[in-house]
């Protein structure tokens, strides 16, 4: 059996296009593969998504050729156009990924390398790498080296807005205060929501109700960070960013540095950003994320939610509704091994967390956000 990767001489890689771009970015990326050119093997109904491969390792300072194929599942068409595949670059000796396209492709791929005697890999969904050609020892395990914004580009997505997190500590001090004592801001939290989205066009709320001591509370916590004050009975904002940091955007913030906080403890923890909207390239339609992060090479999406949900289950609104958002943006961003979390300040029901399993969904809720870093540690391992 062979214990390294000696026996690598080439710096080009053969990988077929499909929709998980996962498995032809991870070993792409991955310096020990010595990944200089890429020939993605394609139909004409994927070649936009090879496009968005090689947008992506030029970043990389990788090459790319293409090579198109008539048919995914017709064996003759297939075998006559993998021999002049290989016709063409045998004689470079190219590392041979079979993970991607339909089970036919991979078989005669896999075929067509045996006999010349080329490596072949396969990457797992764990993002590992097996060896098929040669007899290696075992599994090999992928760098983690890919950052959000060429992960989106390599699924099709483009990064419009990305709001940075604070940097100021002893916000991060009024944060942790206010999640330790979750239980009792909840009512002021709804109330802080209600009187920041009347600022939106002064930076003024509305006169304040009279009960309000627990909203007098929480305002306090954050008046020390000088986000807001009351005056005259009014909120008065420091500006539209602390008008958004009061309407929700705290606890987007939180959650980012949190997982910042964790690096340290899962170094598969590659790259995480906050307040994120994103466009597709093909249209203008933007969706906005609160966290996204990628670990271990997969993208894992939160949802953070400071409302309280209505009764209404429907698709239409409700938890329903944001299951079903967050599910779309799992698939579209960062394909089958994509996860998403909801995040909620209140609690939520058994029905809630069943259907949110379904999707592959995780919620944390009310006092569970007390321990939120073991919540995210369990997830993301």
């Amino acid at each position: 059996m062979v214990k390294n990767l000696d026996f690598i001489e080439s710096s080009v890689h053969i990988c077929v296009v499909a929709n998980q771009v996962v498995p032809n970015l991870a070993p792409i990326l991955d310096r020990n593969l010595k990944a200089k050119r890429v020939v993605l093997v394609h139909t004409a109904d994927f070649l936009q998504k090879a496009k968005d491969l090689a947008s992506t390792y030029s970043n990389y300072q990788v090459k790319t050729e293409f090579f198109k194929i008539q048919s995914a599942f017709d064996i003759v068409s297939l075998r006559k156009d993998m021999q002049r595949l290989f016709n063409f670059y045998a004689e470079q000796k190219p590392l041979i990924n079979i993970t991607g396209g339909t089970k036919i492709i991979s078989i005669t791929m896999f075929e067509k390398a045996k006999e010349y005697e080329l490596p072949v890999y396969y990457v797992n969904t764990d993002d590992s790498l097996s060896w098929l050609v040669p007899d290696v020892e075992s599994v090999y395990h992928l760098e983690d080296r890919v950052k959000i914004k060429p992960f989106l580009t390599a699924n099709g997505f483009e990064v419009v807005v990305n709001e940075l997190p604070s940097s100021n500590k002893l916000l991060r001090q009024v944060l942790d205060d206010l999640i330790a004592n979750i239980d009792g801001y909840q009512k002021a939290i709804s109330q802080l929501n209600y009187y920041a989205y009347t600022a939106s066009s002064s930076l003024k709320s509305v006169s304040l109700s009279e009960n309000v001591e627990g909203l007098r509370k929480l305002v306090g916590l954050f008046a020390e960070t000088g986000l807001m004050k009351i005056e005259n009975n009014k909120l008065i904002f420091k500006d539209e960013d602390a008008r958004f940091f009061a309407n929700g955007g705290w606890l987007e913030e939180y959650l980012f540095h949190q997982i910042k906080q964790l690096g340290s403890k899962i170094p598969k923890i590659q790259d995480n950003l906050c307040a994120v909207e994103v466009c597709k390239k093909t249209n203008s339609v933007k969706n906005e994320i609160d966290n996204m992060l990628l670990c271990n090479n997969n993208l894992y999406l939160i949802e953070c939610k400071t409302k309280r949900f209505s009764k209404d289950q429907s698709p239409e609104g409700g938890v329903s509704s944001a299951i079903y958002k967050l599910d779309t943006l799992m698939r579209e961003l960062g394909g089958t091994f994509a996860r998403g979390m909801i995040v909620s300040i209140f609690e939520l029901s058994k029905e809630n967390y069943a259907r949110a399993k379904q999707y592959n969904i995780k919620i944390v809720s009310l006092s569970e956000l007390k321990d939120i870093k073991r919540h995210l540690t369990s997830w993301l391992s």
